[in-house]
């Protein structure tokens, strides 16, 4: 046996040098060209409610047979960009004054004030309004009405929503996540205060 017997030459040295930079070049390329890509896909400005914050809404009165544990506050999202943009999940957050809060996403009513409305109305929105809370699309410069229906917990004062996260197309094919602030909420009858 040699004494370089299972070791390589200095050329073969040489050439598994250039294969090993060749490969880390290589390697750096793809990484700034997915990069370059990312930095040029056009920005789309964020979503943004309106008349989401401050708002608080309860019942003056107990009347019998009505669940005063319950009520729906309704708002836009409204979509700044040129292009439309496709909610692909959507979710409700709150505090613990409420115990459970229902979404439902609608159309914008023609000729109603885009502030926040309160009332007990999320099953008779019109059905031709309303829209899935996966697939919906907001369109260019356009909204979409949301409407939260909020289950007060039991011995609750108030609660509140406190943001709204969709779920929506990103960059390449991934998939983003909004998360919209909010601030609205209800109060108990008898209550003076949210």
């Amino acid at each position: 046996m040699t004494a370089n017997e299972g070791r390589p030459t200095a050329e073969g040295r040489w050439w598994m040098g250039a294969r090993g930079v060749l490969s880390a070049a290589t390697i750096g390329a793809l990484v700034l060209l997915a990069g370059l890509v990312v930095a040029e896909q056009p920005g789309r400005p964020d979503l943004r409610t309106v008349a989401a914050d401050g708002g608080c809404g309860g019942w003056s009165e107990d009347r019998p047979g009505f669940d005063e544990s319950v009520m729906t506050v309704a708002f836009l999202v409204e979509n700044p960009s040129a292009e439309p943009v496709t909610i692909r999940g959507t979710r409700m957050t709150w505090d613990a004054g409420l115990k459970s809060v229902r979404v439902q996403l609608a159309r914008p009513i023609v000729g109603v004030d885009e502030g926040a409305m309160f009332g007990y109305f999320s099953d008779d929105i019109d059905a031709d309004h309303v829209l899935p809370t996966r697939g919906a699309v907001i369109p260019a410069n356009g909204s979409i009405r949301v409407a939260a229906e909020m289950h007060l917990r039991p011995g609750a004062d108030s609660g509140h929503v406190t943001g709204l996260r969709f779920l929506t197309d990103g960059p390449l094919g991934t998939l983003r996540t909004e998360t919209l602030p909010v601030g609205v909420g209800m109060m108990a009858p008898d209550v003076k205060s949210c």
